[in-house]
């Protein structure tokens, strides 16, 4: 699966889909227009004198006509989109999940969320929030316009039923789905749809208005034009089926090889669809928001007239020959749902603190690290694992509970000095509990990498977004606090905000999404300068071969910058490039990315310092690496 393209596909798509939406309502305009002048028409007949009978023309209205169709489906499709705004979570919550407590001891729960947070430390993609929807069927989902805001939502049926390994197939097939962009189609879709379908509600208000008229020549038009919307709603119902149909089967497809691809395991994916297969549920919801978000599920959550043409999924025996043709036929016997038991990757570890260090890594090709870009693979959640098995019992803990969530970020930010940490701690506004932890976390963390430390940051995300938004305001006030307490800012500090803020802001504050502007590197060569001499600086010792490294990035995309070889002074021009470098086109982001590289290891090797540096780029360019990337010894 090559990453950039299927983000360049995803645009396309989009595209596809504006042209589908415009089709389906230019149908329901011409459709609205013969069914309300056939109405209209019918009325007169039965109530005009033979004189006027003639001089009728019941099209003549068609301006209007069409452009009330065209208003109600356009303003009914804005309305549902700014719903929506808020990402994943609003469909998650519509569909009745409940958010699962990353600080669960439930066994099947603690199961669930260590197979999402591997496959996210894996993929290199943020942690998302974990949905269960209290469903007795097999089913799951993913939603969100980015991975920032993206969720993850199962039913418990899925919980019950499924073994590990056949969780994380399912799990993996989601991911594909956030990492091809796919979530943002589908959140648009439902828009959309919702525009089409609204013109059966409004054809139901005007029916009822015109039958509290009465049986009078006010009130009948009136019916039969609600009437008419009615039909046509049914239309737009039609319709939307069929877009859903036509955007969601290839991408089951997509989806269910892509786990395979990243498990290296096709038992577990093609073990779920038997197992729902075996189900009495299947995968069927009872939610009525079932039909809206049906094209997002993993497996058909609702069952349509016309099925084999409107259905969203592909049929359940050809999705599994798909991933096993030798497969029999035979369904497994399902026994009742039983607990979770924790196998050994479960568990929470009480090793020692991370080994990731900054100590030197092996030479990488860089090429290699581009074409890992959105990748997953047993080895790197093999790698995902060994970090989290690394990392104390105090810090995974810590990581997944709020209160404790917000500590152990504020102790990532405290310094080795005694006397600028003392300042630190009197400038910050917190409770007393939380205040407490910081000693003890602090001194847990001494001797923690930075690769390793931005990981625990990225196992935070889950438990910080369930603040409220005054404990939000109040805990990234106090970050920007023991940031600015020693009146300078450090790489460190620069690059844990960067990632807290981007992953947290799109969960309280309104998201903004990115548009591409720039189809080739040399219109932000000024910006790609910046971000590799970033780069060249921080991950070299002195300043001839800080050049040496910024020239060779430079050389590997054929770009000249103005802007030389240095450190930067408050990080405002670095945060400035990466705004701009985001709206470049999917498909020109590996040069700049392999240019990234190029300058990082000029030196022959990569350290820890650069890898931090490398895996917060990518991540913020939308282009998020494996976690066994700059692995090596």
């Amino acid at each position: 699966m090559d990453f950039f393209k299927a983000q360049d596909n995803a645009r396309r798509k989009t595209w596809q889909l504006v042209g589908l939406f415009t089709i389906a309502v230019i149908a329901l305009a011409v459709a609205a227009n013969v069914v309300i002048g056939a109405a209209l028409g019918f009325f007169h007949l039965n109530s005009a004198s033979l004189a006027t009978q003639s001089q009728f023309d019941p099209f003549a209205n068609w301006p209007l006509v069409t452009a009330a169709v065209i208003g109600i489906v356009a303003i009914a499709s804005a309305f549902k989109y700014l719903q929506l705004n808020a990402g994943g979570k609003t469909v998650a919550e519509a569909l009745g999940g409940q958010p699962l407590n990353h600080a669960t001891a439930d066994r099947s729960g603690r199961r669930l969320l260590n197979v999402v947070e591997e496959m996210s430390i894996a993929s290199g993609l943020p942690v998302p929030p974990v949905y269960v929807l209290p469903e007795a069927s097999i089913n799951a989902f993913a939603a969100g316009f980015s991975a920032e805001d993206a969720v993850v939502g199962v039913t418990q049926g899925t919980v019950d039923h499924l073994s590990r390994d056949e969780l994380q197939g399912v799990v993996a097939h989601e991911f594909s789905h956030i990492i091809n962009a796919d979530t943002r189609i589908n959140l648009r879709l439902i828009a959309i749809l919702h525009g089409l379908l609204c013109l059966g509600i409004v054809g139901y208000h005007l029916m009822r208005a015109g039958g509290h008229s009465g049986r009078n020549k006010n009130g009948m038009p009136i019916v039969l034009v609600g009437l008419a919307f009615v039909v046509v709603g049914y239309t737009g119902t039609f319709f939307g089926n069929l877009i859903k149909a036509a955007v969601s089967r290839q991408r089951e497809y997509l989806a269910d090889a892509s786990a395979v691809q990243f498990t290296r395991d096709p038992n577990g994916i093609s073990g779920a669809l038997k197992k729902i297969g075996a189900l009495s549920y299947g995968s069927r919801l009872d939610t009525e928001k079932a039909s809206e978000a049906s094209h997002m599920f993993f497996g058909q959550a609702i069952s349509l007239f016309m099925g084999g043409l409107l259905n969203t999924h592909p049929p359940l025996d050809q999705r599994i020959r798909a991933i096993e043709p030798s497969w029999n036929g035979k369904l497994p016997e399902l026994k009742l749902p039983h607990g979770a038991s924790v196998e050994a990757s479960d568990a929470v570890t009480s090793g020692a603190t991370s080994g990731f260090t900054d100590a030197n890594t092996l030479l990488v090709d860089a090429d290699q690290v581009v074409a890992s870009a959105g990748e997953i693979s047993q080895q790197s959640v093999d790698a995902a694992r060994s970090q989290i098995a690394a990392t104390s019992t105090l810090l995974n803990e810590a990581a997944r509970e709020p209160f404790s969530a917000r500590a152990l970020v504020l102790a990532l930010l405290l310094d080795r000095s005694a006397d600028i940490r003392a300042k630190q701690l009197a400038s910050i506004d917190t409770d007393q509990g939380i205040a407490s932890q910081l000693p003890t976390l602090f001194a847990e963390l001494a001797n923690t990498g930075a690769e390793a430390r931005l990981g625990l940051l990225q196992r935070s995300m889950p438990a910080l977004r369930a603040l409220t938004y005054r404990e939000y305001q109040r805990f990234t006030g106090n970050v920007a606090k023991l940031i600015r307490a020693d009146e300078q800012i450090d790489l460190f500090e620069w690059l844990l905000h960067r990632l807290l803020m981007s992953e947290l802001k799109p969960n309280f504050e309104r998201a903004r999404r990115v548009r591409v502007r720039y189809q080739d590197i040399g219109q932000v060569a000024r910006s790609a300068g910046i971000l590799i001499s970033t780069l060249a600086q921080y991950g070299h010792a002195d300043d001839e071969a800080a050049e040496k490294a910024f020239d060779a990035g430079l050389a590997s995309i054929n770009a000249r910058s103005d802007y030389r070889a240095r450190k930067p002074d408050n990080f405002s021009a670095l945060n400035q490039s990466l705004i701009e470098l985001r709206q470049l086109a999917p498909l020109r982001k590996p040069a700049l990315l392999k240019a990234c590289v190029v300058s990082a290891q000029s030196d022959g090797h990569i350290n820890g310092t650069e890898a931090a540096l490398l895996r917060a780029f990518a991540a913020t360019l939308d282009c998020p690496l494996p976690a066994n990337t700059f692995q090596g010894s």
